[in-house]
């Protein structure tokens, strides 16, 4: 025996004739065991739970078959269905050799079969078999649950050490994308007083270097969101022409720097208006673009976006973007390697980056409900395996919503930073940080608004009081009274119920926008803001 002795285990014993009990118990007697008895199946299934006389339950049941009022077949079936009964190990003992029956007895619950007459040997080995299964099963359960406990414990852990990460990496991002804001805007400023002419290299390596930065920490934000599967897409309405110029306005100076040509055919009317996920949108063509021209060393990269499947009768259709490369293509052993690799094989620091640009593409076009396809001609291996000759092509073709409405014409900024056209508005800014202020002030005063500047939610609703604006441009995180809580009291108000509220926040997680929305605000924009997404939204607005 394991867990328990002889002495210490019940068998309840179920038979209508007194000689056989008198037999059984005997061999019970000298194998040492605890015997109770039963004449009926009524009786068993009483004694079997506990009650009765003795308040024994029983480790293991002997069952005759052919027993007035209650069959042992019925007994046993009973036995198995009730929870408390279910896991008492049944023989039955019978002096019927019918196969039939054996059978019913096993589907009824039964675990095993003694047959008339007995055998006092055959009895005490079949029971000490199955109890020290029993035993062994119980124990085995109890092992089972501890462990299962255990690791539902570190699971848990994990849950709660993952919920930690991602609040870091939040306010790592809200931390740093707050003086990227100053740096982007201060960079803008200089532009349009005309300084960029004079610090051309260093001008544009700031800018550069600034929207590399922003990057990084939008593609470890999203990778983060992709790993705990939180990313929720965010869908806006903006022109897809105008988003597709603004990168590759930026990529251009890249490929120049590098001596690469870079070809464009954007196939898009600028007026379009659609619906997608716009801040996804402009990753996953960064990421394409970014390693486009990170594996190509001489020759060109070409990039193009139409439309396809255009009906002027639907609102849907299908963009498509192309990019392709003269680059060291991607050899056929390396291709289903490029979605899941996280980290390059920097031989020599060759290329630089995490190198999970794919892999979030993948992920973020399956999203979107699209497709990416990766073709590469690769004509020349190296002694690793790796292409070194080729040329790769990517194709994307995403899913869009098409409005009916034209996107709002935007004023152009001219060399000597005076605003065309345009009319004059008041705008608050509710903003904590100083250079933030300074910023947004000095592109506000360029773009020709008057602004004012307040340092909470709390001093927003002061100034409100007296003042009346045109927009507001509102930071999230803030001291005393924070974005959310100051806009939910702004909409309250009678005079300030249809301000247009435009969040300008370092607030960039899944599902930030949503809550800036849900609080009231009409509009969102994740720092560091650029001028032209800072045009763009203020001349919807305005």
């Amino acid at each position: 025996m394991l867990a328990k002795d002889r002495a210490q285990t019940t068998i309840l014993v179920v038979d209508d004739q007194p000689a056989m009990i008198r037999l059984i118990n005997s061999a019970l007697q000298v194998g040492g065991f605890r015997v109770i008895f039963a004449t009926s199946g009524p009786e068993a299934l009483t004694l079997a739970q506990g009650a009765g006389p003795v308040n024994l339950v029983p480790d293991l049941i002997l069952l005759d078959v052919v027993m007035p009022e209650m069959d042992g077949f019925e007994t046993c079936r009973q036995l198995k269905n009730n929870p408390v009964t279910a896991g008492i190990p049944v023989i039955f003992v019978t002096g019927n050799n019918d196969e039939n029956d054996e059978t019913h007895g096993f589907e009824c619950g039964a675990c095993d079969y003694i047959h008339k007459p007995i055998s006092p040997a055959v009895v005490l080995a079949r029971i000490n078999t199955h109890i020290q299964l029993t035993q062994l099963q119980s124990s085995l359960k109890d092992e089972v649950d501890k462990r299962t406990s255990k690791l539902n414990e570190t699971l848990l852990q994990l849950e709660q050490s993952n919920r930690v990460k991602d609040a870091f990496l939040a306010t790592i991002s809200h931390e740093m994308r707050t003086p990227l804001n100053g740096i982007e805007g201060s960079l803008a400023l200089m532009e349009l007083s005309g300084a960029k002419t004079q610090y051309e290299t260093p001008f544009n390596g700031a800018q550069e270097s600034t929207s590399d930065l922003t990057q990084l920490i939008d593609n470890v934000l999203c990778f983060t969101e992709m790993q705990s599967s939180s990313l929720v897409l965010s869908p806006v309405k903006f022109s897809p022409a105008k988003l597709l110029k603004n990168l590759v306005a930026r990529f251009d100076t890249r490929c120049k720097t590098k001596k690469i040509e870079f070809v464009t055919e954007i196939d898009l009317t600028m007026s379009l208006m659609a619906v997608c996920d716009k801040r996804r949108l402009r990753l996953i063509v960064q990421n394409i673009l970014d390693n486009a021209l990170k594996f190509t060393k001489q020759g060109k990269v070409h990039f193009s976006a139409s439309l396809l499947d255009n009906d002027v009768n639907s609102h849907q259709a299908v963009m498509r973007l192309v990019v392709s490369d003269t680059g060291a293509g991607i050899s056929s052993q390396r291709m289903d390697s490029v979605y899941t690799a996280l980290l390059c094989e920097r031989k020599n620091h060759e290329y630089e980056g995490l190198c999970i640009g794919l892999a979030l593409c993948r992920f973020l076009v399956d999203k979107m409900q699209g497709t990416l396809q990766i073709d590469s001609d690769c004509v020349e291996l190296n002694s690793d395996g790796d292409c070194v000759h080729g040329g790769t092509k990517v194709i994307i073709e995403l899913p869009i919503d098409l409005l009916q409405e034209l996107a709002p014409e935007m004023p152009d900024v001219l060399v000597e930073g005076v605003v065309g056209a345009g009319k004059a508005s008041k705008i608050l800014i509710v903003e904590d940080n100083l250079v933030n202020q300074l910023v947004l002030k000095g592109l506000l005063d360029r773009l020709g608004h008057n602004s004012q500047c307040v340092d909470n939610g709390k001093e927003a609703l002061e100034f409100l009081n007296t003042e009346t604006v045109d927009v507001i441009l509102m930071d999230v995180q803030m001291p005393e009274m924070d974005g959310l809580e100051t806009t939910r009291r702004l909409r309250q108000g009678v005079s300030t119920r249809s301000v247009p509220i435009i969040a300008i926040t370092a607030n960039a997680m899944s599902g930030d926008r949503e809550r800036c929305i849900a609080a009231g605000m009409n509009d969102y924009l994740s720092k560091p803001v650029t001028l032209p997404g800072l045009m763009e939204k203020l001349s919807f607005w305005l």
